[in-house]
């Protein structure tokens, strides 16, 4: 279902209901696919979308999405949706794993501590 049509408050049960990490990065991908055409092309160059397949990935999104918010990018009706999204999906990880979940910025790892 793409959410722009759907539902809003589908991605949040979502995320609320997955049970592991993969599931919570399934639902990102699910998340990024359900984007309008050309939505994306509304976010600024540092948060050009890059494959999600692990949990450090949805990490990395996110924290990319948060510092252009704070760098002042012009807000959009995409930014700020992506960025509260993948802000509630870095924090469904935290809750999963007990812990912080490692960006590529943590030091170059791609691992979770």
């Amino acid at each position: 279902m793409n959410a722009e049509r759907g539902d809003a408050g589908e991605w949040p049960g979502r995320l609320v209901r997955a049970h592991d990490e993969p599931g919570v990065v399934e639902i990102c991908r699910d998340y990024m696919e359900s984007r309008p055409d050309g939505s994306l092309g509304e976010l600024p160059e540092s948060c050009a979308p890059r494959p999600i397949v692990n949990p450090a990935d949805v990490a990395d999104f996110a924290l990319r999405l948060v510092r252009a918010q704070c760098d002042g990018a012009r807000a959009s009706a995409t930014l700020e949706p992506m960025a509260a999204f993948f802000g509630a999906a870095l924090a469904r990880l935290s809750q999963l794993t007990g812990g912080p979940v490692r960006s590529m910025f943590d030091r170059g790892s791609r691992t979770r501590e």
